[in-house]
């Protein structure tokens, strides 16, 4: 049974003052930091020599250095989560070269430039597509490897004038960790100091030609393997032959409907490895090697030069 109680209306409100201002809409609001991730603190360059010569001949082989990927993730509108691997304002750079060179077909500039013109818009979604739960290693390795599926794939079913290929090296660094992608012959590797005057290489994947665990599925689809060592090769049905089993693009060694395959000769799957850096002194640079330099010079070669 209900009573009714009657008192002053200032009462009522000395009352339910202590209930009024415990209510969260009369909590101050948290104070929200607006402040952006500073860019990495390294320096970043790209060379290229050699290659296509003539008047309106492009090159083989394409640099994609973005300084700042959570400045152009922010620009774009893309936001990743800000725990796991992303916490403490992680600055991010993306460091990539694509190679015309590292194909299974003929070489050409078209799948490179297609490739470094849209990998980071790419990555950007894999990326953004992470939640605070999925912000992990493992998850940001998955990432890149959607980013190059999802990056052939457009390629193949959007780019028809687009037939060759390329392989590419991709470095994304968060923070204090490099995350690495590999395809092809293309290399990826750290310059590592045990003992002072000392550099050793760390390879962080490549020199990549036919991976032996694509054997079984070159085989089925309706290809063959033959030769040893570094010299394996992929016949196509068709007589064609490649020393690569993975790259971007070729659309000739990914199109069932070529030669009566079962399924693409080529896949896209890149070699994905995390390497945590120490500091400038210990790990002092990093280095991404196309295809042709790679084959030329050995790794201990390539970090003396670096």
């Amino acid at each position: 049974m209900a009573i009714n109680v009657e008192m002053p209306l200032h009462k009522a409100r000395e009352l339910m003052a202590p209930y009024r201002d415990a209510m969260p809409i009369n909590n101050p609001l948290p104070e929200i930091d607006k402040e952006p991730p500073e860019a990495p603190n390294v320096l970043v360059d790209a060379v290229s020599l050699g290659g296509p010569s003539g008047p309106g001949q492009k090159p083989l082989v394409r640099h994609v250095l973005v300084k700042d990927l959570n400045k152009i993730s922010t620009r774009m509108k893309f936001e990743h989560p800000k725990t796991g691997v992303f916490s403490n304002k992680a600055p991010m750079g993306l460091y990539a070269l694509f190679d015309g060179q590292s194909c299974a077909g003929e070489p050409g500039p078209m799948a490179a430039e297609f490739c470094a013109r849209n990998f980071h818009l790419k990555l950007m979604k894999r990326l953004a597509e992470l939640t605070p739960e999925t912000s992990d290693e493992a998850s940001v390795q998955s990432a890149l490897v959607g980013s190059f599926e999802d990056l052939d794939k457009e390629l193949l079913a959007n780019q028809p004038e687009v037939n060759d290929g390329c392989g590419a090296a991709v470095a994304l660094l968060i923070g204090a960790r490099l995350f690495t992608a590999v395809l092809g012959q293309c290399s990826a590797m750290v310059g590592s100091v045990p003992e002072p005057s000392r550099i050793s290489p760390v390879l962080l994947g490549g020199r990549q030609g036919v991976v032996e665990g694509d054997f079984m599925r070159i085989r089925f689809a309706g290809g063959m393997v033959y030769g040893d060592g570094g010299a394996v090769r992929i016949r196509h049905p068709t007589g064609a032959e490649s020393s690569v089993s993975r790259s971007l693009g070729d659309r000739f060694w990914k199109d069932p409907q070529v030669g009566a395959l079962k399924a693409p000769l080529v896949v896209c799957i890149p070699d994905v490895q995390t390497f945590p850096l120490g500091t400038s002194e210990e790990h002092p640079f990093a280095l991404l090697a196309a295809s042709t330099v790679a084959a030329a010079l050995t790794p201990q070669e390539l970090v003396e030069i670096g």
